[in-house]
């Protein structure tokens, strides 16, 4: 059993490979395989996510708020990821995002005020029309936010 404990306690992040000779989307996806192959490389992804370092934190948490805004909406993403909003803000400011950050913050912002109506109205899964804005923003920017995240993931795995 102490054997199998101190191979926990000794195993790493696996190597960050370099994709550099990847195309865009190629590099999202393999941006996206390396994340998961990383989380799924500790039995609890709390550890993995305290091993992770900053930057692959930064992606992780921004692609899995840029599919849940353009799919879902933002009060889905509110919902799953507020406590990690801070992160996914800095995220998008390393991204050079300003503008996406802003309006995510006003958008968290209006939904921790309206807090209980907002999460009232996902659990039964009604509409609400608070972050119309935003939600289509992000849809319409969708482009503009894939780029963000190819050049972001570039300069990390290149």
């Amino acid at each position: 059993m102490k054997a199998i404990i101190k191979k926990r306690k000794k195993l790493e992040l696996p190597a960050k490979p370099d994709f550099s000779m990847y195309s865009d989307e190629d590099l999202i996806e393999a941006s996206y395989e390396y994340i998961d192959r990383v989380l799924s490389s500790y039995k609890n992804e709390k550890i993995a996510l305290k091993k992770m370092d900053i930057e692959l934190k930064y992606m992780l948490y921004t692609s899995f708020l840029f599919d849940n805004i353009t799919d879902e909406g933002f009060e889905q993403a509110y919902v799953y990821w507020r406590d990690e909003m801070s992160l996914i803000l800095q995220g998008l400011l390393n991204m050079k995002l300003h503008l996406h950050a802003k309006m995510m913050m006003e958008a968290y912002q209006k939904a921790y005020k309206n807090h209980n109506e907002v999460i009232n109205s996902y659990l039964e899964d009604k509409e609400l029309h608070l972050f119309d804005d935003i939600n289509s923003y992000y849809r319409e920017t969708q482009e503009s936010l894939k780029q963000a995240y190819v050049s972001y993931a570039r300069k990390y795995f290149c």
